[in-house]
Formats: structure tokens, sequence, C-alpha cells
């Protein structure tokens, strides 16, 4: 096929679609345009009340001046407003859960030390004690070990 015939009805069809976007917007703002007319027609003629001032009124008392509260149900409230501020003050976690963490970090700090001395022990009898092999071992337990502390958090 010639190019300039393909480039040809590639710009018509350019064109026949931008024309055809025109026309259904236009079609959506005519519709657009009823609905708010008939909007008008229904709700324009409700006539409202004119005020030249607003003065406020005190009323006499109400029932609600009657309600008496628990005091302890206000102090337990407020208790559990305060275990609130511990979690914000503890970065999002209440100190349980600090303590969890801390728990299970120290596990894993321990275990990965165990492998570490594991993977250099047998490193070390294959003959291969500083090399890449063997410090790409120690990374990957490291890695493991950290993964593994990021999961515990979600427990």
């Amino acid at each position: 096929m010639d190019p300039t015939l393909v480039s040809l009805l590639g710009l018509l069809g350019q064109a026949g679609a931008s024309l055809y976007g025109e026309y259904l917007a236009t079609q959506d703002e005519a519709k657009v345009r009823d609905i708010l007319q008939k909007s008008l027609d229904e709700f324009g003629n409700i006539s409202l009340p004119k005020f030249e001032s607003v003065v406020a009124q005190e009323v006499g008392p109400t029932a609600l001046n009657g309600v008496k509260t628990d005091q302890r149900l206000t102090d337990a409230q407020y208790g559990s407003l305060g275990s609130y501020d511990d979690i914000i003050s503890g970065d999002g976690l209440a100190a349980e859960d600090q303590a969890n963490l801390n728990r299970i970090g120290n596990q894993l700090a321990r275990r990965m030390s165990a492998n570490k001395s594991s993977v250099q022990q047998g490193m070390q009898a294959q003959g291969m004690g500083n090399s890449g092999a063997a410090i790409a071992a120690q990374m990957a337990q490291a890695q493991n070990a950290n993964q593994d502390l990021a999961a515990a958090g979600y427990d």
C-alpha cells in the first residue's frame, strides 16, 4: 500500500474520531442544559423567607442539663485514650509490641551469628575462607534474617 495513502487514511480516521467526540460532547451538554432547566422550572418558584436580621434568643434549660455522667465510665474512657498516647509516642507500637519485636530481633541476631560462624567454618574447611562465595553466603544469611525480622513485625 502506498505510504501517502496510509497517511491520508490515518489523518481521515483521526479527523472522524475528533468530530465524533465533539458530537458526543455537544449531546451531553444539551442533556445537562435540559436537566438544569427542568430543575429551575420545578424549584425556581419556591419563595424563600427574607430576614432583615437574625437575633439570637436565649432559651431556658433543657433536659440535657440534668444528665449526669458516671465518673467510673469517664475515668475508663480517659484511660483508654491514654493508651493511645502510649502507642503514638511509641511510633505506632504499644510497649508490648516493641518488646516482642526486640525479642524477635535478638533471636534472629543470635541465629544469624550462629549461621555466619557455620558458613565461615564450612568455607575454611574447603579452603575458601575469604572467598567471594563465603561473602555471598554471609550476605544471603543476613538478607534472610532481615526478611524474617520484617515478616515477624506483621504477625
